[in-house]
């Protein structure tokens, strides 16, 4: 299942796979649990960019599930960020306003370059629904879900 988004001319393309519940009382396991992220950025001619690779492990992949819900529930006061065992991505949380996804690039390592997406509340509710779906905590059968394959938003 792959999440589709125009991000303001730019086409986000998002899935995750191989993930697996994660279970805080097993540290070594907690820490085994990688997921695959692919990710395509197009926007005209200037920008092609996608990695596909072991980015986020299965407890951060429900850790953005929750911020976002909780962004999306007005819970967060204060600027976050929201940063991973892999450096690949970083969420900058901005209460009540949006949420920045800073991709950062890599050039035979990590560069000091990064491109930043703003999601607004209407792409976090669709990315939303896309990681409950993903951590099982919604089914196919959900209404939202349906409306969003529906849409072509995410496609199966």
């Amino acid at each position: 299942m792959q999440l589709n988004l125009d991000l303001d001319g730019i086409e986000f393309r998002f899935r995750i796979t191989k993930y697996e519940k994660s279970n805080s009382e097993n540290l070594y396991k907690l820490y085994d649990q990688w997921c695959i992220v692919e990710l395509s950025l197009r926007s005209g001619s200037w920008l092609n960019y996608q990695i596909s690779s072991e980015v986020l492990l299965s407890y951060e992949v429900e850790e953005i599930r929750d911020k976002i819900s909780d962004f999306l529930e007005d819970k967060i006061q204060l600027q976050e960020e929201l940063g991973f065992v892999e450096p690949d991505l970083t969420f900058i949380i901005n209460p009540k306003v949006d949420i920045d996804l800073q991709i950062h690039f890599w050039d035979e390592g990590l560069t000091a370059n990064y491109l930043s997406l703003c999601f607004d509340r209407n792409n976090l509710e669709c990315l939303l629904v896309y990681l409950r779906y993903i951590t099982k905590e919604i089914q196919t059968d959900d209404e939202m879900l349906q409306k969003l394959i529906a849409d072509n938003v995410i496609r199966i």
